[in-house]
């Protein structure tokens, strides 16, 4: 197994909209082919308060007064009375949940969960573009999510690393009387292109700073051909900052099928 540890003196974590692509050019260093970015995610939404008149158009599917139509994976009027039922932000049309400088991909939808549910995990499927811009509005009440995203390529100065699975887990929750998320607002990497060492190398996501008052951690999961990359329990600190680095040793950077990211509210 090849484990990545943290980056002393960084913490913390994210924010919504079209994550900008911004992405710096190839890079050799030492013993590895990389792949480099760095850039914000400009991502955007809109708090609508419980009690907003709503009316339900189809099984994942919303009318809210004031926003329009948006998706969602979970029932946002369950007393079926035409109002919210609980506070809930809208990330807007626009927003990349997944994209990141660098990132593209040949799908034409990501699949959005709700994760650690108490009954079923129910889901929504959302179109979105190459640099994975959703093309609908999503509603999502307090609670703990999953976004997911298959082929997917990140690039840079003619170097790529191909991903088969993408997956971001995030929380929407209540600080300072607004409703928050765990989505990055900026991320800065290097990483090695497949048949490359897993050294030198580094996954840096910037969040909102609230997430660290409520204690939320960040987590790192990736399983390759040669091997698994683990690191759990990171530590949101103070300016919103998770670093995961790599440490020397372990095998060269097999295909890589999965690549889970998750920074949860406990």
């Amino acid at each position: 197994m090849c484990r990545f540890g943290r980056l002393c003196g960084l913490v913390g974590l994210v924010g919504l909209s079209v994550w900008l692509i911004a992405c710096g050019g190839g890079e050799r260093i030492p013993g590895a082919v990389v792949v480099v970015g760095s850039g914000p995610t400009q991502v955007t939404g809109t708090p609508v308060a419980q009690g907003t008149p709503v009316s339900r158009i189809d099984a994942n599917t919303f009318n809210i007064s004031g926003v329009g139509t948006v998706l969602s994976p979970v029932n946002l009027d369950a007393d079926n009375n035409g109002q919210l039922d609980t506070d809930v932000f809208v990330i807007n049309a626009g927003s990349a949940p997944l994209g990141f400088p660098g990132f593209s991909t040949t799908d034409d939808a990501v699949v959005v969960e709700q994760i650690r549910a108490r009954q079923q995990q129910p889901s929504v499927t959302v179109p979105i573009n190459a640099s994975g811009a959703l093309l609908r509005n999503v509603a999502l009440p307090p609670g703990d999510y999953r976004v997911r995203v298959n082929n997917v390529t990140i690039f840079s100065g003619g170097n790529r690393l191909r991903i088969g699975t993408m997956t971001y887990e995030f929380s929407v929750f209540a600080s300072g009387g607004a409703l928050r998320h765990t989505l990055p607002t900026r991320v800065r990497y290097r990483l090695p292109v497949v048949g490359e060492p897993v050294e030198n190398v580094f996954l840096e996501l910037t969040v909102d700073t609230a997430a660290s008052t409520a204690g939320a951690t960040g987590s790192l999961f990736v399983i390759h051909a040669n091997g698994s990359i683990e690191l759990t329990n990171v530590s949101v600190g103070t300016d919103g900052k998770v670093t995961f680095q790599s440490q020397p040793g372990g095998p060269n950077l097999g295909t890589v099928s999965t690549v889970t990211v998750s920074v949860l509210v406990p």
